[in-house]
């Protein structure tokens, strides 16, 4: 009878481990790579991959304006989609992150209707006192 051992067989521990010492594209790769041949497969696991894949996007993608920010974890949602259809946790893990990025950001956008409320609106600016500690891995 063959032995069991701990030859390199890719899950979705080792993916959350190597997150952080990959670049951005390296990991949305092996992410793809692991649902494509489907060495990750459940709803949970799935679901869980995907949030620590978008933490990376969200942290490590470069940009200056929140719809550049949405445009790219709405791409990197599509491919991870298109690479495992049937699995609907991915779909619904990239459509809450989209709603958390667009409900942080609703309140920046101020009406205002001369030169004179902007100035009053930019004055009366409060940044969020909300702190985001978010460790996964702790659950």
């Amino acid at each position: 009878m063959p032995s069991v051992s701990a030859g390199y067989a890719p899950d979705l521990d080792k993916l959350i481990k190597s997150l952080k010492g990959q670049p951005l594209d390296a990991s949305v790769e092996s992410l793809l790579s692991l649902l494509k041949r489907r060495q990750i497969k459940g709803s949970e696991p799935c679901a869980i991959a995907t949030a620590h894949i978008l933490l990376q996007v969200v942290a490590r993608s470069k940009w200056q304006d929140v719809d550049v920010l949405i445009d790219n974890v709405s791409q990197v949602g599509r491919r991870l989609v298109k690479a495992q259809p049937t699995e609907l946790a991915i779909g619904n893990i990239v459509r809450r992150v989209l709603g958390l990025i667009r409900d942080a950001n609703k309140s920046i956008v101020v009406a205002a209707k001369d030169g004179d409320g902007a100035i009053a609106a930019l004055r009366d600016y409060k940044v969020s006192s909300a702190i985001y500690g978010l460790e996964w891995g702790k659950q």
